[in-house]
C-alpha cells in the first residue's frame, strides 16, 4: 500500500528482518523496555515477522529504501509471548532474570500489574487479549519523515490487516505529554480516554466490513 507518491506501507515478512532492525535501531521502542540487547532485539523482531499473532507494518522510503516508520501490533501477546520464551529459553530468561522487568513479565503472563502493587514504572494496564484483541506496542515515524501523513497511514494499513485477521479492537497506550502520539489517534478516529495518571488509553473497534 502507498502511504503517498514516495513512500510504502506494508507488512513486515521475515526477508525485510535487515530493514526491521534498521528501523529498531534509528527508532527503538520504549528501548525495548530499558533493555539494550542486541540479541533480545534479534530474537523478538525473528518472532514478531514469523508469529502469525505479530504484526509490524513497515514504511519505506520508495526511492532510498529507507525505514520511514513503523508499528509493532500483538493479537493474543500471551501467545506471543509464551512461543518468544519457547523459542529462545535462554536468551528471554537470562533478561528476564538480569532486568526483572515487571512489564515484560506481565506480557508474559497476560497479566496487568497494577501501579498500587509495588512497581510505579509499569506503564499501562492492559484489557484481556486473545486472537479478536490487539494491542500496539509502538508507533513511530523517523523524524526527517515526519509531517507526511505517515503515521495515519501506517495505521490504515494496520487496520485492515487486523479486519482480515478477524480483529474486533485495537488498543495503545499514550504517554502523558505525548501530543504527536495523542493527536495521531485522535485524527486516525480512535477513542481516547485521559487516565488519572495523566497518561491515555486509546481504543479502536474493528468493523468486520
Amino acid at each position: 500500500m502507498s502511504c503517498n507518491s514516495t513512500i510504502e506501507c506494508r507488512v513486515a515478512k521475515p526477508p525485510d528482518s535487515v530493514l526491521v532492525m534498521s528501523a529498531l535501531d534509528s527508532l527503538p521502542p520504549m528501548d525495548f523496555y530499558g533493555i539494550a540487547s542486541r540479541r533480545f532485539r534479534q530474537a523478538y523482531v525473528g518472532q514478531l515477522l514469523r508469529d502469525p499473532m505479530g504484526i509490524l507494518i513497515l514504511a519505506l522510503d520508495g526511492l532510498t529504501r529507507t525505514p520511514a516508520g513503523y508499528i509493532i501490533c500483538l493479537r493474543d501477546s500471551r501467545a506471543f509471548w509464551l512461543r518468544l520464551f519457547l523459542r529462545h529459553p535462554i536468551i528471554v530468561g537470562r533478561t528476564l532474570w538480569i532486568h526483572k522487568r515487571a512489564t515484560l513479565l506481565a506480557n508474559l503472563l497476560d497479566r496487568s500489574i497494577s501501579p498500587r502493587s509495588g512497581a510505579p514504572s509499569d506503564p499501562y494496564i492492559w484489557s484481556p487479549t486473545g486472537p479478536q484483541a490487539a494491542r500496539v506496542i509502538f508507533v513511530g515515524t523517523a523524524p526527517q519523515f515526519r509531517r507526511r501523513g505517515i503515521g495515519l497511514a501506517m495505521y490504515r494499513t494496520l487496520s485492515e490487516v487486523l479486519r482480515s485477521a478477524g480483529c474486533r479492537v485495537v488498543e495503545a497506550h499514550i504517554d502523558h505529554g505525548n501530543m504527536s502520539s495523542l493527536q495521531l489517534h485522535m485524527r486516525a478516529g480512535w477513542i481516547v480516554t485521559q487516565l488519572p495518571r495523566g497518561d491515555y488509553s486509546a481504543m479502536l473497534q474493528l468493523n468486520s466490513s
